[in-house]
């Protein structure tokens, strides 16, 4: 999102919640150029540290304020730039066949969209390599809420802990499973799309892949991930 100090003023000091709902701390600092274009907003969170974030992950409502991922800003960034780029180099194609454009320029205009597809793809690896860490930390971090629930059950069925605090902590571990598993499948959406991007067609009509499959090899258990289901008692 693009922002000016004199919209951006009122944010200061307000509660941001993460894109569920929950509240993550509050925005304690808002940086601008020479413009008055903001640039980055300081958040204080709610352990007192502080992150730095693009206000490109800010999304302001009359209601509230969410801060999405980076990831996922990063990644819907790259997937426009690549369907642009892809839609450029294909349209430039037909030009250079058709005749309607000097081969010469034909040429620097090819060069310098090679070279800008290049760097997209190196952005793409980098992406793919930072997913593949940021999945396999919620996979990780499934595990052990789900270790947790079963050890709180195990606890309450032993008589160790009272049902008060076993409903108290159960609702906590459900609410972190569903966000952690629904970050697991925009991740396994963002790499489809990743995946699935349209390909360019270049003069002697053979056709070059941008974008190889990923999933597999980079990202496990994505696919076939299914919704964690546990029962709570009723007390």
């Amino acid at each position: 999102m693009n922002l000016r100090i004199d919209m951006a003023r009122h944010i200061l000091g307000r509660a941001i919640l993460d894109e569920y709902g929950a509240t993550i701390g509050k925005i304690v600092g808002i940086s601008t150029d020479v413009r008055g274009q903001v640039t980055s907003i300081e958040v204080e969170l709610g352990n007192g540290q502080f992150l730095n974030c693009s206000p490109a992950q800010v999304i302001i409502n009359e209601q509230e304020i969410k801060l999405l991922d980076d990831w996922k800003v990063e990644a819907e960034s790259l997937t426009k730039e690549f369907d642009l780029a892809i839609k450029r180099m294909n349209a430039l194609s037909d030009l250079h066949r058709q005749g309607d454009i000097q081969p010469d320029i034909y040429e620097d205009f090819h060069r310098n969209h090679d070279a800008n597809l290049n760097e997209l793809e190196t952005r793409r690896e980098d992406l793919k390599k930072k997913l593949a860490l940021i999945s396999s930390r919620l996979d990780q971090q499934m595990r052990e809420l789900e270790m947790f629930l079963a050890t709180n059950k195990m606890q309450l069925a032993s008589g160790e802990i009272d049902p008060q605090a076993y409903k108290i902590a159960a609702d906590s571990i459900e609410n972190g499973l569903k966000r952690t598993f629904s970050a697991k499948r925009q991740i396994e959406t963002i790499l489809t799309g990743m995946a699935s991007t349209g390909r360019i067609r270049n003069d002697n009509q053979s056709q070059k892949i941008l974008n190889q499959p990923i999933l597999q090899q980079n990202v496990p258990n994505v696919i076939k991930l299914l919704p964690p289901k546990f029962d709570t008692p009723d007390f």
